[in-house]
């Protein structure tokens, strides 16, 4: 609040120069306000700074519209956490039209902001009874962040265990187990085929396979198909060995027992 009030008084006598700290500044509180449980401060923050990013955005999309994007992408966030969905639809869907052109021209860079606001728009569409749209969405982000795991598998691995677990709940409320299973093995099999020589990644990709593999142990096999240990152990190696075959891959069975 303190840098805020300094940044208003600089960005008051030279606005080109300072009201994208102020933006920030403002973006940030929200963020800050939305985490301690003072959604009506969150917003008028999160609003202040949009209306900034949109005259910034406007006058220089190259530059501010990454920002500006960001701004609504918390904001729809917010207005969803506080029971407002339209609001947040409205606010998602502006953030995911900037976003996908930004990703068109610099895919390494902004494919990963695509996939989060399509992931919150799965939520949306879920928690409005509106489940395919919800799958669409949550299937694109997983495409999309499977793309930038391989670009920075230790960054992003572990968005695609958040999204296979949001899909699993998605196919788990329409009783399509089969279909959960498959999409788990579908990760794992990717995670467990990228091509990692450097320790660190290694150990990331690893924790990250090893929590994806204890999900779909207690939620499907335990919880769903009602299987013993063995029996989920025997089902898991057999459905992701035929799983691989069908991909022309190895058998993937090596070192499965470890998990």
């Amino acid at each position: 609040e303190e840098a805020l009030e300094i940044r208003r008084r600089l960005a008051k006598a030279a606005p080109a120069q300072y009201e994208p700290d102020v933006a920030r500044t403002l973006n940030n509180l929200g963020l800050l306000y939305g985490a301690t449980g003072r959604p009506d401060q969150a917003e008028v923050a999160y609003e202040e700074a949009l209306e900034i990013r949109r005259r910034l955005a406007k006058a220089a999309p190259a530059q501010y519209e990454p920002d500006f994007a960001r701004t609504l992408n918390n904001l729809g966030s917010l207005y969803g956490r506080t029971g407002r969905p339209d609001r947040a639809e409205v606010a998602y869907e502006e953030a995911l039209e900037i976003r996908r052109r930004l990703a068109k021209a610099a895919p390494a860079q902004y494919e990963s902001d695509v996939a989060m606001t399509l992931n919150n728009l799965g939520h949306l569409y879920r928690a409005t009874g509106r489940p395919e749209r919800a799958e669409a969405a949550y299937e694109e982000a997983l495409e999309l962040y499977e793309r930038a795991t391989r670009r920075a598998p230790s960054m992003f691995c572990s968005y695609l265990k958040v999204v296979v677990q949001n899909i699993m709940r998605l196919l788990l409320s329409n009783e399509r187990i089969e279909d959960s299973e498959q999409k788990y093995l579908e990760v794992i099999a990717f995670l467990s085929g990228l091509p990692v020589s450097d320790a660190h990644i290694q150990k990331v990709i690893q924790e990250t396979l090893y929590e994806i593999i204890a999900s779909l142990f207690e939620t499907i096999y335990t919880s769903e198909m009602k299987l013993t240990r063995k029996e989920a152990l025997e089902r898991f190696e057999s459905r992701f060995s035929a799983f691989q075959e069908e991909r022309d891959h190895p058998t993937g069975k090596k070192g499965l027992r470890q998990y």
